[in-house]
């Protein structure tokens, strides 16, 4: 080799194997990496997997609870719809008890009913609904407020020359649709109620005066 050594110092590039590791040497090398690429791959699919397990609990936990509140919310609403419905027939229960109160009192007192005040003979004052008045249809005193006829005002009250207390007795009397017959303590009382009574053309058939 000696002969060729003039040769060899004048090769450009000198090239060294020293160092590199023999192809079986690489093959290990080549097969521990792999080894360890597989162990970390490995590595990474099982904590992959952990994890996706702790997410898919917790998943599975908010599912149980809304679950639950929508349970609940349901019933909730069953109960409260009820409580509504039961609230709602008391009302409207008590609605239909107060309109028949309200047509009641409105038959025994109107509030839009016309106001009449009366002086009687000078001596009585009364004041009473025009409807009472009128109660009797084709009475006198049922004709004469009609709105027909002239009234005689004295002090912005309409006069009647008539018995005061026995005038009273007969608007009570009128007040009580009749049903209520008055009661007399002295026949001439009773008398003159009658004789009121013919006056202003009320109970007719009654003539037992």
């Amino acid at each position: 080799m000696e002969f060729m050594k003039p040769y060899l110092d004048v090769i450009p590039e000198r090239i060294s194997f020293e160092g590199i590791p023999k192809i079986n040497d690489s093959r290990s090398v080549w097969r521990l990496g792999m080894r360890k690429l597989e162990e970390t791959f490995a590595e990474h699919i099982a904590n992959m997997h952990l994890d996706f397990e702790d997410k898919a609990n917790q998943y599975q936990k908010i599912q149980e609870q809304l679950e639950k509140n929508l349970d609940f919310l349901e019933g909730f609403y069953v109960d409260m719809q009820k409580a509504m419905n039961e609230k709602y027939s008391m009302i409207k229960v008590e609605r239909d008890a107060w309109e028949v109160e309200r047509e009641e009192i409105k038959k025994l007192h109107r509030i839009d009913a016309e106001i009449i005040s009366l002086n009687i003979g000078g001596s009585t004052h009364i004041q009473t609904e025009k409807e009472v008045l009128t109660s009797v249809e084709g009475s006198t005193l049922a004709q004469l407020f009609s709105d027909m006829h002239a009234l005689k005002q004295v002090n912005e009250e309409v006069f009647l020359d008539r018995d005061g207390k026995t005038f009273e007795t007969l608007i009570n009397y009128l007040r009580n649709d009749r049903k209520v017959f008055p009661e007399f303590v002295a026949k001439n009382d009773e008398n003159m109620f009658y004789k009121e009574m013919h006056y202003w053309g009320i109970d007719k058939h009654n003539r037992n005066w």
